[in-house]
């Protein structure tokens, strides 16, 4: 049986800081019926008062 899962990309296929952000820097699906689940994050910075910008951070490191 082989089947066949999606990889992560390598750094010679793309740069780790480019790129759109992923979830595991797996390949963005764009068909819907071809997922068994989907993931959506939602990047909120609302229980910061004094420092907005924070749901920016994992993708600027």
């Amino acid at each position: 049986m082989n089947a066949k899962y999606n990889q992560p990309l390598g750094g010679n296929e793309m740069p780790r800081f480019a790129g759109p952000g992923t979830m595991f820097r797996l390949q963005v699906g764009s068909v819907a019926s071809e997922l068994d689940i989907a993931i959506v994050g939602v990047p909120l910075d609302v229980g910061t008062s004094n420092r907005a910008g924070t749901r920016f951070g994992p993708r600027e490191i």
